[in-house]
């Protein structure tokens, strides 16, 4: 946990509590809107360093989510269905606010090959969100379009060091 916290988009710190729960400070900006959340995470299944599965809770915030990490040499994400074709509207509020989080966070990782042009393992990652109180839905619409370039991110950060750590460990060892 220690070693990727620090890649979550708007990571401010995190404390570890014990093996399977920590508390997460992020920080949101999309546009001029920003926000200061704290999560509670719990670690519900940790598979060695193939598969982490956690839950989280808003502790300032009324959000409840969870989330899957799946790595292997072909990593089968467990994903949601695609979802349904979304009114224009909704489409160009996604655009607009994509625009605003990419803005914010021009800093978007790309997945990189390693030194011998392949990628040597895959990571997914999903996450789910659900915003509480009156403003929930508004929260949700806000939100959802950023998910998937934060989660993207992420996933990209996390097995980018991992090749590169991996790519280290292979010229000590040989």
């Amino acid at each position: 946990m220690d070693n990727w916290a620090p890649f979550v988009t708007g990571y401010q710190s995190h404390e570890v509590i014990d093996d399977f729960d920590s508390i997460w400070t992020l920080k949101g900006d999309v546009g001029v809107l920003s926000r200061v959340v704290q999560f509670r995470v719990h670690i519900t299944e940790w598979a060695g360093p193939t598969r982490v599965a956690f839950t989280m809770s808003g502790i300032n915030e009324q959000t409840e989510g969870e989330g899957l990490f799946v790595m292997g040499p072909t990593a089968e994400a467990e994903t949601a269905p695609v979802p349904p074709r979304v009114p224009w509207w909704r489409s160009w509020r996604n655009r607009v606010i994509l625009f605003w989080y990419r803005r914010s966070n021009p800093q978007q990782t790309v997945r990189v090959a390693n030194p011998a042009g392949v990628a040597g393992s895959q990571l997914a990652f999903t996450l789910r969100m659900k915003s509480g109180g009156v403003i929930g839905p508004v929260v949700d619409a806000m939100i959802e379009p950023m998910l998937a370039p934060a989660a993207e991110d992420l996933a990209n950060k996390i097995a980018n060091q991992i090749e590169h750590l991996e790519s280290e460990g292979a010229r000590a060892g040989g």
